[in-house]
């Protein structure tokens, strides 16, 4: 199948072809993805009792049958993958065509991320969707920039919501956009881009959650609410203004001068989360961790989630929440 089989048809994304390309990627050798997952609930005594959501643990694993059991009081998502032990750090060269700045003065070079061979569709101009090479989901999209010139490190632009939302708005599943603003944000990769996983469909994200439904969460957010109906530009101005509230009286800057924070994007809410820390006691996450959505290579980090809490590794890559 052709990737252009995929591109819009009436302002949609085929998913069927969506799925079947990735399979054949994978299957192919140039996407790493370990289909051999499954998932193991357990019920997790720790949440009120008068919520009405029947919460639940999710830890998927690769096959080789071992899992630690969680106590946490929402619902979480564990994927251990070991196809994402391929996967770069920050500031690794993918290959030789890929060069880092020698200093800080110097413009930035070429992408540090490759998508021969695994790109879907260029969107708005700007912008192009691609599979990520390294997935914890079926599918795991990336939104990139076509300039390669862009750099995680700064905020998201009305061009990028533009793209971000235009691409959510097209998919018939419902997705969640990340982005992850520099190093203390999760980010492994400098080129500008934005994360899209499907959105699980069988527990409730906490964000969806109100008032004493709500786990006890101790890190600063900032959130609103959206409507599908809502144009991109409407959409770019909440999040400019959540990043504004976001940063307020926190001074959280890093050597560059960025403000390191997590934006997450659906059809129907917004959030943004400043960041103090990639990590926190040996576990690191990007924005997706804050929802409960977690994935690694070994059953090393699913056992230090379990040790240390999500809600305290949580607290600690964030920014204490103000009484």
């Amino acid at each position: 199948m052709a990737i252009s089989e995929i591109q819009y048809a009436s302002g949609t994304i085929d998913e069927e072809k969506l799925i079947l390309k990735f399979d054949q990627l994978v299957d192919d050798g140039i996407i790493q993805y370990t289909s051999s997952q499954r998932a193991i609930r357990f019920q997790d005594q720790g949440f009120p009792v008068r919520t009405p959501v029947c919460p639940f643990l999710i830890f998927l694993f690769a096959a080789d049958g071992t899992t630690s059991l969680l106590t946490f009081h929402s619902q979480i998502e564990l994927i251990v993958s070991p196809a994402l032990g391929a996967k770069p750090a920050l500031g690794e060269k993918l290959d030789s065509r890929f060069r880092k700045p020698e200093t800080k003065a110097d413009p930035p070079s070429l992408s540090d991320i490759d998508v021969t061979g695994h790109e879907i569709s260029p969107i708005n101009g700007t912008h192009l969707l691609a599979f990520n090479k390294f997935s914890g989901y079926r599918p795991h999209l990336l939104l990139l920039t076509l300039d390669p010139s862009k750099r995680q490190t700064t905020d998201l632009d009305r061009a990028d919501i533009a793209a971000a939302w235009n691409t959510l708005s097209s998919l018939s599943r419902d997705y969640i956009a990340i982005f992850n603003c520099g190093d203390k944000s999760g980010c492994s990769r400098m080129h500008k881009h934005m994360q899209l996983l499907p959105r699980p469909d069988d527990f409730v994200l906490w964000p969806e959650l109100v008032g004493w439904e709500r786990p006890p969460l101790s890190f600063k957010f900032c959130e609103e609410t959206l409507s599908p109906r809502m144009s991109a530009n409407a959409v770019a101005r909440i999040c400019e203004e959540l990043v504004r509230q976001a940063r307020a009286g926190e001074g959280l800057y890093d050597d560059d001068s960025h403000f390191p924070h997590n934006v997450i994007i659906t059809r129907d809410w917004i959030l943004v989360i400043p960041r103090s820390a990639s990590g926190h006691d040996g576990v690191s996450m990007n924005a997706a961790g804050f929802l409960g959505m977690c994935w690694g290579p070994t059953q090393v980090f699913a056992d230090r989630w379990a040790a240390v809490g999500p809600l305290i590794a949580m607290a600690g890559c964030g920014v204490p929440a103000r009484k």
